[in-house]
């Protein structure tokens, strides 16, 4: 199973108003989950969840009415190179916070990683008076991201876990 199957399985066909009714559409949407722009689902679902706290606008700095932003990252597979020795740090990244020019988004991030050590999901709400200042910036174009390490044997990511929230339902009303 991988990221798309399982957002979708997850949260798209439990929460998205054309998914959630329409048994064909799934079973459409299974069989073939790369047509599909699985994040721009992830942020519909995730505007239907919150249960008219915000609407999804999708907008230059925000995705959300209230100003937060929805992203999706993943854990990468392969151990960190920088801690050969210990085969069971993983890095992950959560990409485009800011742009190469140093414009932010707009507020906290409503943030889904995807496990593939486990096949899960992990769900997090970031705000932004803590993620802002921990901006890394790629060397070459400039764009902003958010890096942490993920520890398998103990399934963490130290640099987050302050910020994790139970399910999906809970990522999408927090304020």
């Amino acid at each position: 199973m991988n990221k798309n199957t399982l957002m979708m399985q997850k949260i798209i066909f439990a929460y998205h108003p054309l998914f959630k009714t329409d048994l064909k559409l799934q079973t459409y949407a299974l069989n073939d989950t790369e047509i599909f722009n699985v994040e721009r689902l992830v942020e519909q679902s995730m505007a239907e969840a919150s249960c008219g706290a915000y609407d999804f606008i999708d907008g230059s700095h925000e995705d959300f009415s209230d100003g937060t932003e929805c992203k999706t990252a993943s854990i990468r597979q392969n151990a960190s190179k920088s801690s050969s020795a210990n085969c069971n740090t993983h890095n992950g990244e959560i990409s485009n916070v800011s742009t190469a020019g140093g414009n932010q988004k707009s507020g906290a991030i409503r943030c889904v990683i995807y496990n593939p050590h486990f096949h899960e999901l992990q769900y997090y709400f970031i705000p932004k008076s803590w993620w802002a200042y921990n901006v890394t910036r790629h060397p070459t174009t400039g764009v902003g991201k958010i890096v942490f390490s993920y520890n398998r044997s103990n399934n963490t990511i130290a640099k987050l876990d302050k910020f994790k929230v139970l399910d999906f339902s809970t990522l999408a009303t927090e304020k």
